[in-house]
């Protein structure tokens, strides 16, 4: 199973109870404010917060699969480009958002421009539209030298993505200590989204033994750092008692914060949930957050 939203953190075949929930939760990418407060720049900035709200909606990491989510950062990121014309960064986030709306033709034209400038964040993109074939031929060959450039420039997510392709074996021989080394570069380097790899190859003991309550770990560290589908990852961990003791009401409050935040992550993960454990009343609420996440 493929999560096109972002480059993701691949879950391999491997049948196991974890990993079967890690499919399902991978159905797989940005905040400061500059606008100017001159007369003519308040006549361009339709919202004075949309650079802010363009950065945190579209920014690298996030793995939220829904258009109305992606409808709302591409609202966003159009209004920071009317205000920033010039800046590079509201180019990529509107190029972004534009990606993850499967507008892929436009987004890859403004990415390419931006690669030939030496920006790395979209050479990312075009590696991930080259590995998944959105927009364009697979090809993983491309992917890979698109990620080795934006290596080059030492881009942290690259590293990321690197581990990936050395974990399935897409263009470069499958080797797990390689991919483990590129996660746990990507870690050093700050990208949230390798915590959450590096984990699960603890979880189900990919190239490494068995280590729930590190993998475990790792996942705490990226959700209270904000990773999303981290903290739905924990939350079935709790149902289990895998890396730590079990504790369903825990979990359960913790997708109910998610869903009242408008995630829908969260509303799949809790809706899983209650139709397997839960009593007739839950099971009826799990259709409602399902049918709420169809209409997103």
């Amino acid at each position: 199973m493929t999560d096109i939203s972002v480059f993701p953190v691949l879950i391999f075949e491997i049948p196991s109870l974890m990993k079967l929930f890690h499919y399902l939760a991978t159905a797989s990418l940005f905040l400061a404010v500059s606008i100017a407060n001159s007369p003519a720049a308040a006549a361009t900035a339709v919202d004075p917060a949309s650079e802010a709200t363009c950065r945190h909606l579209a920014r690298d990491g996030v793995e939220i699969d829904n258009l109305a989510y992606w409808r709302d950062a591409l609202a966003a990121c159009e209004a920071y480009l009317q205000a920033e014309p010039s800046s590079i960064d509201a180019r990529y986030f509107w190029l972004a958002s534009k990606f993850n709306l499967q507008q892929f033709e436009p987004a890859l034209a403004g990415f390419e421009e931006l690669a030939a400038q030496g920006h790395a964040p979209s050479m990312d993109y075009l590696a991930k539209a080259s590995a998944y074939g959105l927009g364009r031929e697979r090809d993983f060959k491309a992917a890979l030298a698109w990620l080795r450039k934006a290596r080059e420039a030492n881009d942290p997510r690259s590293a990321d993505y690197l581990g990936e392709m050395y974990m399935l074996g897409w263009g470069v021989a499958q080797d797990f200590v390689m991919a483990r080394s590129y996660f746990e570069l990507a870690d050093r380097l700050g990208y949230i989204p390798a915590k959450r790899s590096l984990a699960w190859m603890y979880l189900d003991g990919i190239g490494v033994p068995v280590d729930a309550e590190r993998g475990f770990g790792l996942l705490s560290a990226a959700a209270q750092l904000g990773h999303e589908r981290a903290t739905t990852d924990i939350t079935f961990l709790y149902t289990k008692g895998i890396g730590t003791e079990k504790n369903a009401s825990r979990a359960v409050a913790m997708l109910d914060d998610l869903v009242r935040k408008g995630s829908a992550d969260g509303m799949r993960t809790l809706a899983r949930y209650y139709l397997r454990d839960g009593d007739k009343t839950q099971r009826k609420t799990a259709l409602d957050l399902l049918e709420a996440t169809a209409m997103r």
